[in-house]
């Protein structure tokens, strides 16, 4: 019999499949000649070609995904010229729409549109049985949810230990953002919660804590929603849940069980992406900004939970101004974790109609950032891109909490753009900035810039950096230091102990 892969690679080693488990448990008896292969960003092109022939697979079928287009632009190349013989079959957002414009075109045998747990075994039955006929390009047949097998089973005792699992009660959105190609499915379909949750009680009895909704809109339907968070209140141990919230829908009843849950068991991910109404409303996103103000003062005043917000740059007709407006708005409502992203041109996606009367250039390359528009030119463009980085780094990592308050100020958005420009000036750097030179940075940035007293800034960034335990005292806060060189008398100490 021929021996099938399925394979992708994911952004990093705690990330897990779900894709491939959910395909590999609707083979039927295709499953006993189907092996799961996954690899990383870190593998090289070569290595994955190599693991993928050690297992001499006949057929070979790929889950495409933006973090991993890039790497298997190199690999399917490769593997078709050094291997000819093996089919090779793709699915995945990055193949299923716009297909004939990828490189990866000439090298596939079959694209699998869409959801594929029922396209996939028909096609592979089809090559099997050696029909000629076979289409290169397959468009997707969407699955019955109810009729599915589930792929939990298919997490291994490894990944309960060492991975995060991704798990799902719903496929679909009802909203129609022209930046996401969920805005092509807006039919949101369910699985039976009931059978759901029998799923995820056997991942916890095999010692799973962890859980991933990938669901777009968890809180959607109100009913099934609280089902689930019951289900979890009703365990003893401690636990973490990660959900896609829409951020204008939070009855009074799901309020109520959300004050339930103790800290560290939640986290919410709540895309509000503009606070400007006629952008919002210019790319189908109608949200209530009343009601947003409401939850996000709800979730930071009353419960416990950690709120992750979602921001994007480069919205068509949105300028500066509107954007500082609302990160300073959002940071007003939560200081935690603020996501400012760069609006992506994702394949499919309807946002490009927009691209001529906006005059918007994208990247031809993953991950598509907008590089500019009419609004915003390309130099500004690409300080607000550092503006994103170092606001991940100084901001959402959490390791500034005392110093941010300064820097921050009374207009977050203006106050940070100014450092991120200082910053990249200094270090021509946006990556490999050690925490130790980062928070160094900041207090230079604090002294010289902001005309702080040094003594205030350096008790200030030591509270900080000493705030975690096991981290030393950096060089430049140690009184054995003066500007950053070790003191005369103290090195001559040092050399008198080494002889």
């Amino acid at each position: 019999m021929n021996k099938i892969l399925l394979s992708t690679i994911n952004a990093r080693y705690s990330h897990a499949s779900l894709g491939l488990r959910s395909l590999y448990a609707n083979l039927g008896e295709l499953k006993d000649h189907t092996e799961l292969l996954e690899f990383t960003l870190q593998n090289r092109p070569e290595e994955i070609v190599e693991e993928i022939i050690k297992k001499e697979p006949n057929i070979v079928a790929f889950g495409i995904y933006i973090w991993n287009i890039e790497l298997f632009l190199k690999v399917i190349p490769l593997l078709k010229q050094t291997h000819p013989e093996i089919i090779i079959i793709s699915g995945g957002p990055e193949i299923s729409f716009e297909y004939e414009k990828s490189p990866l075109y000439e090298y596939i045998d079959h694209i699998i549109c869409g959801e594929a747990e029922v396209t996939l075994p028909n096609t592979l039955a089809s090559i099997l049985n050696d029909k000629k006929d076979i289409l290169k390009v397959i468009k997707e047949i969407k699955p019955d949810l109810p009729s599915l097998n589930y792929p939990y089973q298919y997490y291994s005792d490894h990944d309960i230990e060492n991975r995060n699992l991704s798990v799902e009660l719903s496929r679909g959105c009802p909203f129609g953002c022209e930046f996401c190609i969920s805005s092509l499915d807006s039919k949101v379909r369910q699985f039976p919660v009931e059978s759901f949750l029998a799923e995820i009680e056997t991942l916890w009895n095999r010692g799973a804590r962890k859980f991933k909704f990938i669901d777009r809109t968890f809180n959607l339907k109100y009913d099934q929603c609280s089902i689930v968070l019951d289900f979890f209140l009703n365990k003893n141990d401690s636990y973490f849940l990660h959900f896609e919230m829409v951020p204008d829908r939070l009855p009074q009843s799901l309020r109520d069980t959300i004050l339930k849950f103790p800290k560290g068991s939640l986290q919410f991910e709540i895309g509000i992406q503009s606070f400007n109404p006629e952008v919002s409303k210019s790319i189908g996103r109608n949200q209530d900004y009343n009601a947003i103000r409401e939850n996000l003062h709800f979730l930071m005043n009353e419960t416990t939970v950690h709120v992750h917000a979602d921001l994007i740059i480069g919205l068509p007709g949105e300028d500066l101004e509107s954007i500082g407006k609302g990160l300073d708005t959002l940071y007003s409502l939560t200081d935690q974790e603020i996501q400012v992203g760069i609006l992506k041109r994702l394949p499919g996606a309807p946002i490009d109609r927009h691209t001529l009367k906006h005059q918007i250039i994208y990247s031809k390359t993953a991950p598509y950032e907008i590089m500019q528009s009419d609004t915003i030119n390309y130099k500004l463009m690409m300080k607000l891109k550092r503006f994103a980085r170092y606001w991940d780094l100084v901001i959402n990592s959490g390791n500034f909490k005392q110093t941010q308050k300064i820097l921050l100020d009374e207009s977050p958005f203006t106050q940070f753009l100014k450092f991120s420009n200082w910053l990249y000036s200094t270090t021509n750097k946006t990556h490999q900035i050690s925490l130790e030179r980062l928070t160094q940075f900041i207090a230079t940035y604090m002294i010289d810039e902001l005309g702080l007293e040094k003594t205030e800034v350096h008790n200030l960034v030591e509270l900080d950096y000493m705030g975690v335990e096991g981290r030393k005292l950096p060089k430049f806060l140690n009184p054995q230091y003066q500007d950053g060189k070790m003191s005369q008398k103290k090195q001559g100490t040092d050399r008198q102990k080494r002889h």
